[in-house]
């Protein structure tokens, strides 16, 4: 996912959404991974940022659409 990718996909976020969105489990660790892998700003320790998550979970659709 790109910056700009990911830029749209906060703003899509913060525009559609007034409250935090549903989203699945995940593991803190592999999102933190992916989250330095792609050079966004993920804290090492306590929650992930919801954006991050978001953004992770908007990758694996992506990454599982384009297997199919």
């Amino acid at each position: 996912m790109t910056i700009a990718a990911l830029r749209r996909l906060v703003d899509a976020i913060d525009r559609e959404n007034a409250g935090p969105p549903a989203l699945p489990p995940y593991h803190a660790p592999t999102v933190r991974a992916w989250a330095a892998e792609h050079g966004i700003d993920c804290p090492s320790l306590g929650p992930i940022p919801r954006l991050v998550a978001a953004a992770w979970h908007a990758a694996q659709q992506q990454t599982e659409g384009a297997a199919s």
